[in-house]
């Protein structure tokens, strides 16, 4: 479990540099690393919610970025929201 907590430091340096490159992006590129860091939960725990929370806000944050073709600044939060709560009830 140690190993697996320590990758998520791997996660800041890629935040760091979308920050710097296009700071609009920061929260889509911050909740999609966060969002896909339970997908090795999902093999250590052998939990299918974990699996689907973490390909859930990959699959739909980035389809949402694609169609808008917008960082979708405001809506990140609500939709990672609502998917980490729907995959928890």
């Amino acid at each position: 479990g140690l190993l697996l907590r320590l990758t998520q430091f791997f996660y800041w340096p890629v935040v760091i540099v979308v920050f710097r490159q296009a700071p609009d992006w920061t929260p889509f590129a911050m909740a999609v690393l966060f969002g896909s860091h339970f997908l090795p939960y999902a093999w250590f725990y052998r939990s299918a919610g974990y699996a689907l929370l973490a390909i859930s806000v990959v699959v739909v944050l980035s389809a949402a970025a694609i169609a808008t073709r917008s960082p979708l600044y405001l809506a990140v939060p609500v939709l990672t929201s609502l998917l980490t709560f729907s995959g928890s009830t």
